[in-house]
């Protein structure tokens, strides 16, 4: 029961603590999710991940919020550990090359930027 109680009280203040968050890294994050989840097939199982980061950061923009996206990205990487967890096929080798630095890219950005607001 008390452990209950801890974790009420400890979020609520986690939120009324929360610093804002920058607005260029909350779009930067935003654009990163979205360029992500528009190379998956609608009904990739990563959607549901990608979209709770992006509600956490949407509704909580601030270092709380962030803090929670965070936490999911970590979890979302887990046992995989790397961009290349959301590898996007292609016929044409160029194509899926370019594809993939993009995602890279993508991926990079969002994991740094996520890690700037981290508080663990």
């Amino acid at each position: 029961m008390f452990s209950f109680i801890f974790r009420i009280f400890k979020k609520k203040s986690e939120t009324q603590n929360a610093k804002p968050a920058d607005q260029s890294d909350i779009d930067l994050m935003i654009e990163c999710i979205d360029w992500i989840t528009s190379t998956m097939s609608a009904t990739d199982s990563w959607r549901r991940g990608f979209a709770k980061m992006k509600s956490d950061i949407t509704q909580h923009p601030n270092s709380y919020g962030m803090n929670l996206a965070w936490e999911n990205w970590q979890s979302m990487q887990g046992g995989y550990g790397s961009w290349s967890d959301y590898y996007i096929p292609n016929e044409d080798f160029e194509t899926q090359r370019k594809l993939n630095e993009d995602l890279q890219s993508y991926c990079t950005a969002l994991s740094l930027t996520l890690s700037s607001y981290s508080t663990k």
